[in-house]
């Protein structure tokens, strides 16, 4: 007996020392969507840890380091990654509880431009202790986890704290070792402020502007890209490759759908634009987005019945304002390309499209075959200027909408910090605009 209970419990101290081995602390985690429909889990631990493995209900999943050096800024932390389904419950890695992906999510939280802005001589109160309003993405993103989402779409530039130009300081707003291109500055930008929303449900991340190739875009690849790390020994270089291991250009991310059993979403990676503001198409970029127009149509009718949204950052039709009474029409780029890919225009299947980029919540109506354009920007970024008053539209966005082809009398814009929830109905997607305390700015409805 003596022996039995002796070799029993060598047993149990090899076990518990195999755990103690891989069971090791996660300071952030959170689950996504990748380029092939597949939910991930993703966890960042110190560069000096290993990584853990994602515990549930039934079992256990390895996961492995998504690169195994950091790029420049990054070098304290690691990110580990691992497959996870809509059957694992109660999931968690490293200490940190993780959301199950839901096979049809009913209920869909979509939010955008939330990074606080310390850049080009603009510093925002992201710490409360500056002057004017408090960055407003924590209680936009709190609020916005307390509606139970199934699944959240970011529709770009979660990172805006790029330099402050000697502006920063305990009583300016920010603080200087939370700015730049670094893991401390995402951390304090989306990871930290985020974290109540990353545990309430998977997400879909769409790459904005601040995260393209001169600006944040190492943050971008090394966190949340949707595809693997193609770099001979992972080893990062000082600039975006223009072709991988794998032969992507860094550039662009293709475009790639996520299906569920009822929906599918198409992401669309739009982060690069030169000169946007002008007046007229970037003919550099036409020929860019042509081709990925004609890859999303594909992508659209090869899901048959399925219905689709098209998410991006920038949007193809909606009004962006620059100054006191200064608006235009956006994006001519990308409206050149859609009429210059193979069919010309959104496929049918195409019910909305999602985007950011302007700081101001939008839903653009259209007589004519396109999809409602709704615009999710308000996150907590600086505002831009608004479209009008409470008397009306300013001379300029009526303008631009007429340019657009958009109905004004049914456009809707809130200056207000917000964010969408968007509810599955019989026939319909029920659309809510939220301000961030969670009531209701204005709702509409759009095809399943």
């Amino acid at each position: 007996m003596k022996t039995f209970k002796t070799a029993l419990a060598a047993v149990a101290w090899a076990g518990i020392s195999s755990s103690a081995a891989i069971a090791q602390t996660a300071t952030h985690g959170w689950v996504q969507y990748t380029f092939d429909s597949k939910a991930q889990a993703r966890v960042v631990i110190a560069a000096t840890e290993t990584c853990p493995q994602i515990m549930h209900d039934t079992g256990k999943v390895d996961m492995i380091l998504r690169s195994k050096n950091a790029p420049t800024g990054f070098d304290k932390i690691r990110v580990c990654e691992g497959d996870v389904d809509a059957t694992m419950m109660n999931m968690s890695a490293g200490g940190i509880s993780l959301p199950t992906p839901k096979a049809d999510p009913k209920k869909i939280a979509v939010l955008g431009d939330t990074g606080c802005r310390v850049a080009y001589g603009t510093v925002q109160n992201c710490t409360g202790n500056g002057t004017g309003p408090k960055w407003d993405y924590v209680d936009v993103a709190n609020s916005a986890a307390g509606q139970s989402p199934d699944l959240l779409i970011h529709v770009g530039d979660m990172h805006y704290r790029e330099e402050s130009y000697g502006k920063c300081g305990p009583t300016k707003g920010c603080l200087q070792k939370n700015i730049g291109l670094t893991w401390s500055s995402w951390q304090a930008d989306f990871f930290d402020p985020s974290a109540k929303l990353l545990s309430a449900a998977a997400m879909i991340p769409v790459r904005g502007n601040h995260e393209d190739c001169s600006r944040a875009w190492r943050g971008w690849f090394f966190l949340l890209d949707p595809e693997p790390i193609e770099l001979a020994n992972d080893i990062w270089p000082d600039q975006c490759p223009t072709a991988d291991l794998a032969g992507h250009n860094w550039n662009y991310t293709a475009p790639y759908p996520v299906k569920f059993d009822n929906l599918q979403v198409i992401v669309m990676d739009t982060s690069r634009i030169d000169h946007d503001t002008r007046r007229y198409p970037d003919g550099a970029m036409v020929a860019q987005y042509t081709g990925e127009f004609t890859h999303i149509e594909k992508i659209a009718q090869d899901a048959g019945t399925l219905s689709s949204w098209l998410v991006t950052h920038r949007p193809f039709w909606a009004v962006a304002s620059w100054g006191t009474d200064s608006a235009g029409p956006t994006d001519l780029t990308l409206q050149a390309a859609l009429k210059a890919s193979k069919e010309g225009a959104l496929p049918a299947q195409v019910k909305a499209t999602m985007a950011g980029h302007i700081h101001l919540a939008q839903q653009v109506n259209f007589p004519d075959a396109r999809p409602k354009q709704f615009v999710f920007g308000n996150g907590g970024t600086k505002r831009d200027p608004a479209l009008g008053t409470a008397s009306g539209l300013s001379a300029q966005t009526i303008t631009a909408l007429r340019r657009i082809g958009a109905d004004k009398d049914s456009f809707f814009w809130s200056y207000d910090f917000s964010y969408g929830i968007i509810t599955a109905g019989a026939s319909t997607w029920d659309v809510a605009f939220k301000d961030k305390a969670g009531a209701d700015l204005h709702q509409t409805t759009f095809s399943r």
